[in-house]
């Protein structure tokens, strides 16, 4: 199954589903935080993926920018 958009009709609804390209999970569309220049509109990872990511990145510059607050501003990071 491709990354782009599945969509699927259960009781009259149309469900559209994609699959996480960074944990492989199969997730509904509303999972995903939207990206215009994507070919389907969506981020290709899903948002708890995207989140973790995020976090992980923002605690390794944390320690670079810890150093340049104190000496610049003479404040600490809390």
């Amino acid at each position: 199954m491709s990354n782009f958009i599945k969509s699927v009709e259960l009781f009259g609804q149309k469900i559209s589903f994609k699959k996480c390209s960074k944990c492989g999970e199969i997730k509904k569309v509303e999972s995903f935080y939207n990206l215009k220049r994507s070919s389907c509109g969506k981020m290709s990872n899903c948002k708890s993926c995207h989140n973790e990511s995020t976090r992980k990145w923002m605690e390794s510059i944390k320690s670079k920018y810890d150093g340049k607050l104190k000496t610049v501003y003479g404040i600490t990071n809390t």
